[in-house]
């Protein structure tokens, strides 16, 4: 059985004012504050503590809007590879970078200040390159252009052994907090492992 919420035509311009009235204080100054919290999570024995990890994880995210995770199976060493690997992409000219365009519609690809916020009508100052499960033709960087090697996501699905094991870790990492969330969401988390992670094959899943 599927439950639909219908809003009315006033409910429905209601929550789009307060929605756009919400996004109109993005980017002020805001206030300090001494007593936030980054909460960090302990991942480790998940499928026995599954349930107290889904509410810490949950209220982390509804609370306070992010959290840090410990235990997970991935080294610093390859976080840090992940965030060198990125640094030195956007670090590239604009030039560079442009050649491997966000295509419309589709979440793959650079882009840059092309967000526009309805209730301010300015861009957003940032830029993002995604990576997209069957969308990334012509979409990775190559070294010829860029100087560096393909995103560290790249080269942990195309090499063997050790890197093998690397990103099925973090494969797995990601597909647990997607499952943490689904429920609550209400929405399957198959469909959203479908929209954003690269492919591997079965047997990579079930390192």
């Amino acid at each position: 059985m599927t439950n639909t919420i219908h809003l009315t035509k006033n409910q429905s311009t209601e929550t789009q004012l307060k929605e756009l009235q919400r996004e109109a204080t993005f980017g002020g100054a805001g206030e300090d504050a001494d007593d936030r919290e980054v909460r960090v999570i302990d991942m480790s024995d998940f499928e026995n503590r599954r349930a107290e990890i889904t509410e810490q994880l949950w209220l982390a995210a509804t609370e306070i809007g992010f959290f840090q995770l410990s235990n997970h199976g991935i080294s610093s060493k390859d976080i840090e590879a992940a965030f060198a690997e990125s640094d030195r992409f956007f670090n590239l000219p604009e030039a560079i970078k442009s050649q491997y365009p966000r295509p419309k519609g589709v979440n793959a690809g650079w882009e840059s200040r092309s967000q526009i916020r309805p209730s301010t009508g300015t861009k957003d100052e940032k830029e993002s390159y995604q990576i997209t499960q069957y969308h990334m033709d012509n979409l990775w960087p190559v070294k010829k252009n860029c100087q560096i090697s393909k995103p560290i996501v790249y080269v942990l699905k195309n090499n063997v052994g050790k890197w093998e094991c690397k990103y099925s870790r973090a494969l797995r990492t990601s597909s647990v907090l997607t499952e943490t969330f689904s429920p609550r969401l209400t929405i399957q988390a198959k469909k959203i492992t479908k929209v954003h992670y690269v492919y591997c094959t079965t047997s990579l899943q079930k390192v």
